[in-house]
């Protein structure tokens, strides 16, 4: 399901296993989806009638949220960035100490160059 998000979203919303496992029970207690033996979960008729009626559906947002903050000419400087933002994510979410000071510095030195090339291009 992270995965799915994450690929429809483009990379721009990654949900953590914290936000996805009480969705999946919520979505349980609703009986939308049941859990299957192999510890994954199956949609519903009811679930595939709830999904049906959402509209736009959560992801079309995201998605056009994001073209609409990005501007006209620079969708692939906003691509990365929405990478970017996803390999920061999975920093925070399974790195050491090391890894997060490692990132610090990592980001740190980014930014500064990305202004130098405002700076040189002046």
């Amino acid at each position: 399901m992270i995965q799915e998000i994450d690929a429809r979203t483009e990379g721009a919303w990654k949900p953590s296993p914290g936000a996805i496992y009480p969705a999946l029970n919520q979505l349980e207690d609703e009986g939308l989806i049941v859990p299957t033996e192999a510890k994954t979960f199956t949609v519903t008729e009811a679930g595939r009638a709830a999904a049906a009626e959402i509209d736009p559906k959560p992801w079309e947002v995201v998605n056009r949220e994001m073209a609409d903050a990005c501007p006209d000419g620079a969708a692939r400087v906003c691509e990365e960035l929405r990478r970017l933002n996803t390999a920061v994510e999975s920093v925070l979410d399974s790195g050491t100490e090391d890894d997060l000071t490692a990132a610090v510095d990592l980001l740190t030195e980014t930014r500064r160059r990305l202004f130098g090339l405002l700076a040189a291009d002046r």
